[in-house]
């Protein structure tokens, strides 16, 4: 059985979407909480050891002495493992989604950034097929607009992506526009093998692919799925239409908020850092994983670069180490036997005398509210496993100033 057709099963058992009897409600919860459970054990035994692989690989590609050789290797070795988690990311995505644990979390962002970014996903395969490449987007279409921005551009950077998987020759373009009810579109459309009319209604059912490319593709199949899911949950859709031996053009509207005032904001233009060293007084850091391989990856990083660090293993080690070390900053495990990092940081902020340490919450949960929540019991910042270098800098930045 599939995933959809679970849900589908799932909504009553006489296929009309009915109300379901107490009892079977009451086993669907229970089905659901499983699901949550198992979802959060799968994706903190898989995150954990990804960041290992993911933290060293970047360790070693900054070593000077490297050949190009092995510079190439290395540069291998972190392309196949971020493509590794953007596959186990699909599965977990639509099983949140499945399990009702997917938020809408909207911002004001620079639509053109953000097409910049789609861009720069998608440059290295387009220029590696010698494809034609257009992003044009209407004058209507303000700068500043106000959505979920990351599950947005989750869904054009799937849509492009699928394009370009599919397409052999000629070109893929993007078109952004904007009606007089605020909806926004993006339609994206390309030149390859089309999809046959017998298959377009399966392209966006899980672990799906057109009959026609399933064999040659890599990939889970979720990618349209997912895509579908977050159309929906931001109040919007996606649709297809294809003719075979001519292309296919995939369209996502959404409504969004547009007024004066996002206009007004200024958005930080991205870029991307280079380690050269740390600059300011918040130097001790103290980092507490039960996890001795992360542990010491994030140990020997964080010392490369000038901090001054303490790695403990464990709950209780983090507090007494806490009471002697006196750090700045904690970067604390979330889930670990016998105490957890919350826990754990209750602890240490009670005991604290004058400034308390920072403490910032690691976790490789599946589930994005568990920031907040790791928040509102007292940690100051939050990241998931596996991390950039890029991204835990920047929180320690954040948060200390350093």
């Amino acid at each position: 059985m599939k995933a959809g057709e679970m849900g589908n099963e799932m909504s009553g058992a006489d296929g009309t979407g009915g109300a379901l009897p107490a009892s079977r409600g009451k086993g669907d919860a229970v089905i659901g909480a499983d699901n949550s459970m198992f979802l959060a054990n799968m994706s903190h035994e898989i995150r954990t050891p990804m960041n290992t692989i993911l933290g060293y690989a970047q360790i070693l590609s900054r070593e000077a002495a490297l050949s190009s050789t092995h510079k190439q290797n290395l540069d291998s070795i972190i392309l196949s493992a971020r493509h590794l988690l953007s596959l186990i990311n699909d599965v977990l995505d639509i099983s949140r989604v499945e399990c009702g644990r997917m938020e809408v979390v909207e911002s004001v962002f620079d639509v053109y950034v953000l097409f910049d970014t789609v861009d720069a996903v998608a440059r290295n395969k387009l220029e590696e097929k010698q494809l034609g490449f257009a992003i044009d987007i209407s004058q209507r279409v303000p700068r500043h607009i106000r959505a979920d921005e990351s599950k947005f551009r989750q869904i054009v950077v799937n849509l492009v992506s699928n394009a370009v998987k599919y397409t052999q020759t000629g070109k893929v373009n993007v078109e952004v526009d904007v009606d007089t009810s605020n909806r926004l579109s993006v339609t994206v459309s390309d030149t390859g093998p089309g999809i046959p009319a017998d298959d377009l209604e399966k392209v966006f059912l899980p672990f799906e692919r057109s009959s026609s490319n399933s064999e040659t593709q890599e990939g889970t199949g979720l990618g349209l799925a997912i895509s579908k899911q977050f159309a929906r949950l931001l109040g919007g859709d996606i649709t297809v239409a294809s003719t075979v031996g001519v292309g296919s053009e995939f369209r996502l509207t959404i409504p969004v908020h547009i007024d004066s005032a996002s206009e007004d904001v200024d958005v930080a233009p991205t870029s991307r850092s280079r380690v050269i060293g740390i600059k300011g007084s918040a130097r001790r850091i103290l980092i507490v994983d039960d996890n001795r391989e992360n542990a010491l990856l994030s140990g020997q990083f964080l010392s490369s670069i000038g901090f001054e660090v303490e790695v403990v293993f464990s709950g209780d080690e983090g507090i007494d180490a806490a009471r002697r070390f006196r750090p700045q900053l904690i970067l604390m495990d979330k889930r670990m036997p016998d105490m957890d990092g919350l826990e754990a940081t209750r602890v240490i902020k009670q005991e604290t005398t004058g400034q308390a340490p920072i403490v910032i919450v690691v976790s490789a949960s599946a589930f994005h509210e568990e920031g907040q929540e790791s928040i509102d019991e007292g940690a100051d910042g939050y990241i998931r496993k596996p991390y950039l270098e890029d991204e835990l800098l920047k929180e320690i930045s954040r948060l200390t100033g350093v």
